[in-house]
């Protein structure tokens, strides 16, 4: 397979849009299972979490409430996580330095966040391919032009219904899923109890551990398992963690399912069963095109 000898080799400086496409490798750290990334607001040097698996940014409510003064606001807008739903303040443009380079963000909420001050969410990914390299802590952004998803990409992915957030398909001990791909999703994957149960993957025989899961507007007891196999694009693995919210209390699968007051759901889209995150996607290099649905998983020696 050559998915990424040409990806890992392209070179490309843009600016795209007011979205930074750059080919150099950014360093990330890896707090939890979240990808943090140094992010200036204000002249304030502050960390960012990166989350695929949400549609909105999201900004602290303490830094709000220190610094942003002078941001606009805008509509409310309704949050929705695994656990419970809320409404929250949306600011219209939030200006901020990343990786060097000035960007403003728009709507962006304001809500209580737990160890840094910024969430970036979809947005962050809309407008570039992004390259996560997992196992060395680093990423890049490409240019839409630069790469073709079409060729390369290696796992199918489709829009997950009632939102735009992306869903890959598994196979987990020999039963299809679609999952929502989720980099702030700090487990291996997150799964309603019912659709566990119903696919024998959760029964009687199997070795139950409980837990809290902390999700952005609720936490909820889990109980955690392991499944023998799963096959994501061309790789197997085995011995995989799958959690379940212990009251099946999902209340919508993407983790901000976020829409205007006014706005509507989108009703087009595969029906995702859970999200698929870091416990997972820590043995790859992950590629995609976020708002063209392709993604490309490659695993370095």
């Amino acid at each position: 397979m050559k998915p990424l000898a040409q990806l890992v080799t392209l070179i490309c400086f843009l600016l795209l849009g007011g979205q930074i496409a750059l080919a150099n490798w950014q360093a990330f750290s890896l707090v939890n299972g979240n990808i943090i990334i140094d992010v200036e607001i204000e002249g304030q040097s502050v960390k960012a979490v990166l989350d695929s698996g949400a549609t909105h940014h999201i900004i602290s409510n303490e830094f709000v409430e220190n610094y942003g003064q002078e941001f606009k606001e805008s509509k409310t807008v309704r949050e929705v996580g695994i656990y419970g739903e809320r409404e929250l303040q949306d600011y219209r443009q939030v200006p901020i330095k990343l990786f060097g380079y000035d960007v403003t963000l728009k709507d962006v909420a304001t809500e209580q966040l737990d160890g840094f001050d910024l969430l970036l969410g979809g947005g962050f990914f809309s407008n570039v391919i992004v390259q996560i390299d997992y196992p060395n802590s680093r990423l890049r952004l490409l240019g839409k032009d630069a790469v073709d998803m079409k060729k390369h990409a290696n796992v199918p992915m489709k829009r997950a219904r009632g939102s735009r957030l992306p869903a890959v398909q598994v196979e987990a001990n020999g039963a299809k899923a679609w999952l929502i791909l989720d980099t702030g999703n700090a487990a291996g994957i997150l799964i309603k109890s019912s659709f566990a149960k119903d696919k024998g993957w959760l029964n009687v025989d199997s070795a139950v551990s409980r837990l809290d899961s902390k999700g952005v507007v609720d936490t909820s007891s889990v109980q955690s398992f392991r499944l023998n196999s799963l096959k994501i694009g061309p790789y197997d693995l085995e011995n995989v963690l799958v959690a379940t919210p212990s009251k099946d209390q999902i209340a919508d699968i993407g983790r901000y399912a976020s829409e205007s007051t006014l706005g509507t759901r989108i009703k087009s889209g595969v029906q995702a069963k859970g999200l698929i995150g870091y416990d997972i996607l820590k043995h790859f290099i992950v590629t995609i095109d976020y708002t063209a649905y392709k993604v490309n998983l490659y695993a370095p020696e």
